[in-house]
């Protein structure tokens, strides 16, 4: 029985360059690209509060204008007040359209309670954003197997999200002048200012995969001993390796992590072109 398609936002949206969305990684309800967005998004949450504090004067010398209204203008910026503030609701003036970003330490401290909840673990009440935030990021894989999960990514997504699109600043973000390990795209690989994670832009046609700076480094070193070819089992291009003799199909790369050695693997792919070949030649 094949394992069911991932429930995540990261494979729900079709911002991936995916057709569809990828399987589910054994036992869990996303797939490993989720299960590593979702972390990235929860361990950057604390230095998000603290760079949203910094910022939460105006730059103007005028202040805030609350719309529709005649008082004074406000000496903070109330979008970023709402998300840095516990049990702020987000805000809306006179224009319907004007709504305030979600409250960061209310978002962590409502998961981390259900989490602690299900699993039997004593809540504290006292623990700071990012103490909670390490508790959440240490259970993700469990979290990973609820249903509720994708809604727990989609309000973390968010809150990296609304701090990031919050002025007047800008976040830099390096490209790194490599191909993506998994799909080659040339110059797609960056790295967000403040994160520690590489990913693959998917603005700019990348797969949208994403992993550690460690998983990064791992697979840089591991480059030269990558094979050209695709996997003879799922077809990807994850060849890697291991020694000697033996060549395994990379699961960092999206593969099987089906091992061969090198005549079995030479054996498969000779089947594995024997097939095309057929299926060319009955092909109308």
């Amino acid at each position: 029985m094949p394992d069911p398609l991932c429930i995540g936002p990261c494979c729900q949206e079709r911002d991936n360059n995916y057709t569809s969305p990828r399987m589910a990684e054994p036992g869990l309800a996303i797939c490993r690209w989720g299960l590593a967005r979702l972390r990235r998004d929860i361990q950057t949450t604390p230095a998000l509060l603290d760079w949203l504090a910094h910022h939460i004067a105006p730059t103007g010398a005028a202040g805030e204008r609350v719309s529709g209204s005649r008082e004074a203008p406000v000496p903070v910026r109330l979008d970023i007040l709402c998300m840095i503030q516990e049990g702020a609701v987000p805000y809306r003036g006179d224009d319907d359209d004007q709504i305030g970003p979600p409250s960061i330490p209310s978002t962590v401290k409502t998961w981390a309670w259900l989490l602690c909840e299900h699993r039997g673990i004593a809540y504290q009440a006292r623990a700071t954003v990012a103490e909670l935030a390490g508790l959440l990021a240490r259970h993700a894989e469990w979290c990973a197997t609820r249903p509720w999960i994708d809604d727990m990514m989609a309000d973390f997504a968010r809150l990296r999200r609304c701090a990031h699109g919050l002025a007047p600043w800008s976040v830099h973000v390096q490209r790194l002048g490599l191909p993506c390990w998994r799909c080659g795209a040339q110059g797609t690989l960056t790295r967000t200012a403040g994160e520690s994670w590489i990913e693959c832009d998917s603005s700019v046609n990348g797969c949208g995969c994403l992993w550690s700076f460690e998983e990064h480094q791992a697979l840089a070193a591991a480059a030269s001993r990558r094979l050209p070819v695709g996997c003879p089992n799922c077809g990807m291009r994850s060849l890697l390796r291991a020694s000697r003799i033996v060549i395994g199909c990379d699961r960092r790369l999206d593969g099987c992590g089906r091992r061969w050695t090198q005549s079995d693997l030479t054996g498969a792919l000779a089947k594995a072109l024997t097939r095309v070949q057929v299926a060319a030649g009955a092909a109308p």
